[in-house]
C-alpha cells in the first residue's frame, strides 16, 4: 500500500463507496510474452497479488468498513484461500500487520 494513504482510505470509508479493483498486466511479465499469456492468466495473477497485499498490509483492520469489488470473480483468490491461510499460520511475516487469519 502507498505510504501516507490513510487519509484517502478514511475518506472512502466515510463515503461508504466501494473501491473497484481491475487487473492489468503484472510486473515481470516477460514469461507471459508468448501466446498472449498476460491477459489469459497474468491478469488473474495481478488480482491475486493486489488482494493479498491489501489483506496482509493490515489495511482492512485499519479501515474495517472499506468495501472492495474485485473483478473477474476475485481472480484465483477463492481457489488459493487454503494456501493463503496455511502461509498465515506458517510464516510470521504474514502476521506482522494482521491479527487474524485472512
Amino acid at each position: 500500500m502507498m505510504r501516507d494513504s490513510g487519509h484517502f482510505f478514511e475518506e472512502v470509508e466515510k463515503l461508504a463507496v466501494p473501491i473497484f479493483i481491475n487487473p492489468m498486466t503484472p510486473a515481470g511479465n516477460e514469461a507471459m510474452n508468448d501466446y498472449r499469456l498476460a491477459p489469459m492468466i497474468g491478469f488473474e495473477m495481478d488480482l491475486c497479488l493486489a488482494v493479498a497485499r491489501i489483506v496482509f498490509s493490515g489495511l482492512l483492520e485499519q479501515h474495517p468498513h472499506l468495501k472492495f469489488i474485485i473483478s473477474h470473480l476475485g481472480g484465483a483468490i477463492p481457489y488459493l484461500i487454503g494456501g493463503i491461510e496455511n502461509c498465515y499460520n506458517a510464516y510470521p511475516e504474514c502476521r506482522v500487520n494482521i491479527s487474524r487469519n485472512p
